[in-house]
């Protein structure tokens, strides 16, 4: 029981026990039962209700997330005073919390012994519940080399997020409605979503950063500034001051790009 709910059960009209008492059996203080809670200011509200808003669009943004996206909205606030307010207006992140275990005995129960369980070498696997678990049913364990994980760990959290933050959140009635939502929530993946990975910028924003590095922009023109342009004729590629040095995986693509440049340079 939260502290909140347990400061609630105080009665303070005609209690049958002291305030004092009751305050020392629940744990908690009593200057907190008599303090009026302080009044939200009017900023604190206009933050409530972008929360409130996002919220009702993606139940599954905690706090952390909550506030990167805060900062695009023109607030830069930090992660302890979004939990704060999330907490007042009584907002928890929706996503599927582990349990695998139990997962794990419902399958061995509608499913039978397997021979063999393979897994990968992660902390749910390897823990003693998890691995006790098959031994008492007499199962085989196996697991992968150390590092195999990484081969499809990126389509894999792929679809975890499209599982969690559109599918399990929608009931598609037809086959339409399911192509209609997956769809959007692509686009939103790409242009919208921050990505923690990413430091909070969206694939969007990474994909047109790689590309002005050689002056070439990733809008359907091909307009790059003149600062950029004027770098890509010369032959060289250089980071302009204004945009940042690419990531790693832009490389390739930046290699490419100077092939095309340099055949479309006019003969002399």
């Amino acid at each position: 029981m939260s502290r909140a709910e347990r400061r609630a059960l105080v009665e303070r009209t005609a209690p049958s026990l002291p305030v004092s008492q009751q305050c020392r059996l629940l744990a908690v203080s009593r200057s907190s039962v008599y303090r009026r809670p302080a009044k939200v200011g009017e900023e604190d509200l206009a933050i409530m209700v972008l929360i409130d808003r996002q919220y009702l669009a993606r139940p599954y943004y905690g706090s952390r997330r909550m506030a990167a996206w805060l900062a695009t909205q023109g607030h830069m606030v930090n992660r302890k005073r979004v939990q704060r307010l999330m907490r007042l207006m009584g907002l928890v992140a929706i996503y599927q919390r582990p349990n695998t275990i139990e997962a794990l005995e419902d399958a061995l129960s509608q499913h039978g012994r397997p021979e063999i369980f393979n897994t990968d070498q992660g902390s749910q696997f390897t823990s003693d519940g998890f691995t006790g678990t098959l031994e008492a049913h007499d199962v085989t364990i196996s697991m992968d080399g150390k590092g195999r994980c990484m081969d499809n760990i990126f389509v894999e959290r792929l679809w975890r997020s499209l599982k969690y933050e559109e599918v399990y959140l929608h009931a598609y009635a037809t086959v339409a409605e399911a192509k209609a939502g997956i769809g959007a929530w692509i686009s939103f993946y790409n242009d919208e979503r921050q990505h923690q990975s990413l430091g909070y910028r969206t694939p969007r924003r990474v994909y047109e950063e790689g590309l002005w590095i050689c002056g070439r922009s990733a809008s359907p023109t091909g307009c790059a500034s003149p600062a950029s342009r004027a770098s890509s004729e010369s032959g060289k590629c250089s980071p302009s001051p204004t945009y940042p040095q690419a990531p790693q995986p832009a490389k390739e693509l930046i290699s490419t790009i100077r092939k095309v440049d340099s055949s479309h340079q006019p003969s002399r």
